[in-house]
């Protein structure tokens, strides 16, 4: 991962839908199972904005007010390719795919940089004759999840118009008004 380490304040908004995220699968029995990633996303969404700018705050925090800029993020298309015939001691592919759709917006309320992410893993599963129960699958979603968010990253800390806004707060004299 690439730190941009870029001088700004951000406010990180999530939508509902990465509150309430999950990937829905179907188990060795053909049952409907929900897999969370919410607590995931949310923690490696602070973690890596946190290498891309100065400070972070994820909301719930304190007000958007003192911030250069707010990054409203929303989970996207959100899908698990698995296909298990029968049960049995046996490894399957399964390939997690995840969406973001984000936008980074400073404080006058221009769009800075917007753009929809797409990212998919492909690993092993594991399935137990004894049990409908897939193991294995938290990791690809893991897996998943780290590197959509890298790409949110990469997209953040390279895009033209936010390293502009941290380069002109940079250069400004202390004490100017932004």
């Amino acid at each position: 991962p690439t730190h941009y380490n870029l001088p700004l304040t951000v406010y990180v908004r999530l939508d509902p839908s990465i509150r309430a995220g999950a990937v829905d699968y179907r188990d060795a029995c053909g049952q409907t199972v929900s897999l969370p990633i919410h607590d995931t996303l949310e923690a490696e969404l602070k973690r890596r904005m946190a290498q891309v700018f100065e400070r972070v705050t994820i909301e719930p925090g304190p007000a958007a007010d003192a911030s250069d800029g707010v990054i409203d993020v929303a989970l996207g298309l959100r899908q698990v390719e698995l296909f298990i015939p029968r049960k049995g001691n046996k490894t399957y592919p399964a390939s997690v795919t995840l969406g973001l759709d984000f936008a980074y917006t400073d404080r006058q309320g221009a769009v800075l940089h917007a753009k929809k992410l797409q990212s998919v893993i492909t690993g092993e599963v594991e399935v137990r004759a004894e049990t409908c129960n897939i193991s294995g699958l938290e990791q690809v979603a893991q897996q998943t999840i780290a590197r959509v968010v890298e790409g949110m990253a990469e997209q953040l800390g390279t895009a033209t118009k936010i390293r502009e806004q941290a380069q002109w707060r940079n250069s400004r004299p202390a004490g100017a008004i932004p």
